[in-house]
């Protein structure tokens, strides 16, 4: 976004029909490996490419009203651009074979999403312009923002609630689904879904560098503890299915929480023990050792 007079008009959507480039996806998802080859065309991969990508605006626009225009073009597919509904057809059929709820399915293809590389040279040559969610498809790359606005695309699909969540002080972006508001985020009804790496839906990263999550082995107590994210903005705002799964996501950590806890306490009394017992074998080598002395010596009396 950037400040000046005028709105940039739309360019022409005429694309070829020709499927003549293959991505292909590899995940993980409750245990399993899942890879998916999703058929896209170069031409449009093109047209989005040179796409609306710079909102100009006066410097007293409403900037959230300004916010909100400028991610709507991000949401504005093209004519033949059928690669959203394609994948989330491939989830319904996945999630039909295993009896998965509604939920499942998210999951399933948010994971999708989240296993999707991130664009570290977009970073490093400060290319910052968001991809749309065809380029990010067809790259099978990008950063925070690129994989937020794919995100949202499916779960909109899927028919969820959905938003963008934006973090301006950590320069990061996560998606948002429809949730109990006693689980969202800061109360505002939806539930956090960190896109640059697997995170289940609602638990937060322990920290953010250069617009990724990073992974912490030690963090189950922080899990969703929101305090580092800052102020957050939310745009593209949609209702629908509301996600229901945090709640039992919550339990799960705090059964892990209790076997830490308990392996923790557990090891400091092992430690404990060991350190008794090597004690006592020193003891028991010093008396051999002596007696050893007596038997070589002849001191019968002393052996």
């Amino acid at each position: 976004i950037a400040s000046a007079a005028a709105v940039i008009a739309p360019e022409n959507n005429q694309t070829s029909t020709t499927n003549d480039y293959t991505a292909v996806f590899s995940w993980r998802y409750d245990l399993q490996k899942y890879e998916f080859s999703l058929p896209l065309k170069s031409s449009l991969y093109s047209a989005y490419n040179s796409s609306i990508k710079t909102l100009y605006y006066t410097d007293d626009a409403d900037k959230v009203a300004v916010r909100n225009q400028f991610y709507a073009f991000f949401f504005n597919f093209k004519s033949g651009d059928t690669a959203v509904s394609d994948l989330v057809a491939y989830g319904r059929k996945v999630a039909a074979n295993n009896s998965w709820s509604n939920d499942q399915l998210a999951e399933f293809l948010l994971a999708l999403v989240q296993y999707i590389p991130y664009d570290e040279s977009k970073v490093t040559q400060n290319l910052l312009q968001p991809n749309y969610p065809y380029e990010t498809l067809y790259k099978n790359s990008g950063i925070c923002s690129d994989k937020t606005f794919l995100a949202v695309a499916i779960l909109r699909q899927l028919g969820y609630g959905a938003a963008i969540l934006d973090f301006p002080n950590l320069n990061h972006s996560a998606a948002g689904i429809s949730c109990p508001l006693s689980d969202s985020i800061n109360n505002p009804g939806y539930c956090y879904v960190e896109t640059t790496g697997y995170f289940p839906i609602g638990v937060i990263p322990p920290s953010i560098s250069n617009g990724k999550a990073v992974v912490d082995q030690d963090s189950l107590d922080s899990l969703f503890n929101t305090s580092h994210l800052s102020n957050m903005e939310i745009y593209q705002k949609t209702t629908g299915f509301s996600y229901q799964g945090v709640a039992a996501t919550k339990s799960k950590v705090a059964s892990i929480k209790a076997i830490n806890d308990w392996i923790n306490t557990e090891e400091t009394s092992l430690t404990q023990k060991k350190n008794e017992l090597t004690t006592q074998q020193t003891t028991l080598l010093n008396l051999k050792s002596q007696l050893d002395s007596y038997e070589a010596s002849g001191n019968v009396a002393s052996y």
